[in-house]
């Protein structure tokens, strides 16, 4: 701060010029009157106030001339010897011990005195005066008193704190400019831009909204401070009614600062989130590219009347400054997005492509013989390129008799689940797949909550085993059985592994289903054959033991027929 005003530096100098004898001015000859007139008629008209005092901490006034009511409320008579308040009692105490100190320097110097500090006048307002003064000296050149003029200069002042807060809020700005365009990827810079924020505009919350206006939707993409349900990053919520809504067809800001629940509930229901968490002021303005409204910038206070409309022109500057930046940061984030996309669809496509591939080859593997214990390990070690396994089983249901069994199974040897072993399947997960008639994953969160639901996958939860995926086989629309993968690595299937499990189960279910077929022809076959042996042998059997019964009782002389028993007897049964 200045510690005088030019104008009043000016006055200053004209005066000393005046006095100054080796003065280039020609100043008329007049007598006492006239000089009293005219030094009347300067301290009138003169802004602010001419003193004489005594030199004491309380500026013990002598002499006040009438500007003093103008000056400070009091009439000259209420200072003058301190009669109602002394001068130095309306100095504020933070600048009472500088101008003494000062004063008391230009005395011992004899030198002339200027002094900028405040007051605080009879109706408690505060103002900036500038004095200037002189000691006045006695006879023996000890100092006796304080002569001088003290002026108002609180509208300059104000206006030159202004201009400084302008500097201050332009250096801001562009700082929180530079900050904001820093990176492509805002993210990294949204906490820098809060702090550069908050040096010129207070808040408890700062949030930063982009418009969607296709699916009217405002979506939030950044806050810091308090928080507000519903509305942190990666929320969205309707346009209709928010203040974004309105801040948007207005174009231009607006304060939102209720004063009671009263007026809180007066407002739209969209609008009215943020004050029932408690902020108290609200601040909206929009940002703007390409001449339209792309989004808003909030700022929200727990106090009441936070905001006033200085705050409203800076927060606007800010909007200004910030969405160029945030709109660019969008598209690289879109870009990105959409680069991502296209990379991962990329990859989705190769992987589909191999995936079908497999389970075309799987399907090959599996149909390319009605014996399919010839082809059940390379069916399985083809899985395993695209569906990691500690264990593998085709599972077939027996829904009369209420059980399953593992024809073929493939990893770790758990000995409750060889193959062919008959089980239960109540309890078990086979039984749930197949109820439900569509492919599950668990994987293991509490062990016990598993056993507790699927007793029958009790051994392998004992042996480690963390997750566990499997698919129904159905042909025919009926469920055959499942296919059971089983991992011991923690969550180690997804969606993916199986959307892909379910195809595989669909290639293969007819197969396997018409190699059971064949198996139970082929048995049925068998039985047929070793049927019609044994009708053959006891026809056989019949035939000699009739022969036999028909020797013996040829002759009552047994002995002559014993050979002939004996001969018989050995076409059945064989000895020596």
């Amino acid at each position: 701060m200045k510690e005088s005003s030019p104008k009043i530096t000016r006055l200053g100098k004209i005066g000393r010029s005046l006095r100054n004898k080796q003065s280039n001015f020609s100043i008329p000859k007049i007598n006492d009157k006239e000089a009293q007139r005219l030094l009347t008629s300067l301290i009138d008209i003169l802004p602010g106030t001419f003193y004489r005092c005594r030199i004491d901490k309380k500026w013990t006034m002598e002499f006040l001339s009438p500007g003093c009511l103008n000056l400070t409320g009091y009439k000259p008579e209420e200072l003058i010897e301190n009669k109602k308040i002394a001068f130095g009692d309306l100095i504020h105490p933070e600048d009472l011990g500088s101008g003494w100190d000062k004063i008391q320097q230009a005395v011992k110097q004899n030198k002339p005195f200027q002094h900028t500090y405040r007051i605080i006048t009879k109706d408690g307002q505060l103002k900036w005066v500038w004095e200037q003064g002189k000691a006045v000296y006695s006879a023996e050149g000890e100092p006796i008193a304080l002569e001088g003029i003290i002026t108002d200069i609180t509208e300059f002042k104000l206006n030159e704190d202004a201009l400084r807060r302008l500097a201050k809020e332009n250096e801001i700005i562009a700082n929180i400019g530079r900050i904001i365009s820093s990176s492509l990827n805002i993210e990294e810079v949204y906490e820098r831009f809060a702090e550069e924020t908050q040096k010129i505009i207070p808040f408890d919350r700062i949030s930063i909204n982009l418009i969607d206006y296709e699916k009217n939707l405002v979506n939030v993409v950044y806050t810091t401070g308090a928080k507000v349900p519903g509305r942190q990053p990666g929320d969205s919520f309707s346009l209709n009614g928010s203040v974004n809504q309105e801040v948007a067809q207005r174009r231009s800001g607006l304060i939102i600062q209720p004063e009671d629940e009263k007026e809180i509930s007066g407002l739209p229901l969209p609008q009215q989130k943020p004050f029932h968490a408690g902020i108290r002021s609200q601040m909206a303005v929009p940002l703007f590219y390409q001449d339209k409204v792309i989004g808003i910038l909030s700022f929200l206070s727990l106090k009441s009347k936070a905001y006033s409309n200085l705050d409203l022109r800076i927060a606007e500057s800010i909007g200004l400054q910030i969405a160029g930046a945030i709109a660019n940061a969008q598209l690289y984030k879109e870009h990105k997005i959409a680069a991502e996309a296209l990379r991962k669809s990329e990859e989705e496509a190769k992987r589909l492509a191999r995936n079908n591939a497999l389970i075309a080859e799987l399907g090959k593997i599996i149909s390319s013989s009605l014996e399919i214990d010839e082809v059940y390990a390379l069916f399985a070690q083809k899985v395993r390129k695209v569906i990691p396994f500690n264990w593998l089983a085709i599972t077939l249901v027996d829904k009369q008799e209420g059980t399953f069994y593992n024809p073929h199974t493939l990893g770790d040897d758990i000995p409750e689940r060889t193959a062919g072993k008959i089980i239960p399947l109540a309890g078990s997960f086979t039984e749930e797949v197949v109820r439900q008639r569509y492919g599950t994953i668990i994987q293991m969160k509490n062990a016990e909550d598993i056993v507790k639901k699927f007793p029958k996958l009790a051994p392998f939860v004992q042996r480690g085993y963390l997750s566990f995926l499997a698919v129904p086989l159905i042909h025919l629309d009926e469920v055959i059985g499942a296919l059971h993968i089983y991992s011991c690595e923690p969550n180690a299937y997804s969606e993916n592994e199986l959307t892909l499990a379910e195809s595989i189960g669909s290639q293969i279910a007819g197969a396997i289903a018409n190699a059971h077929l064949y198996l139970a022809h082929n048995k049925t076959l068998e039985a047929l054959r070793q049927s019609e042996e044994e009708a053959r042998r006891l026809a056989k059997e019949n035939e000699v033991i009739a022969n036999i019964g028909r020797i013996i009782s040829s002759s009552l002389n047994i002995n002559q027929v014993y050979e002939l028993f004996a001969e018989e007897v050995h076409k059945v049964i064989p000895f020596n």
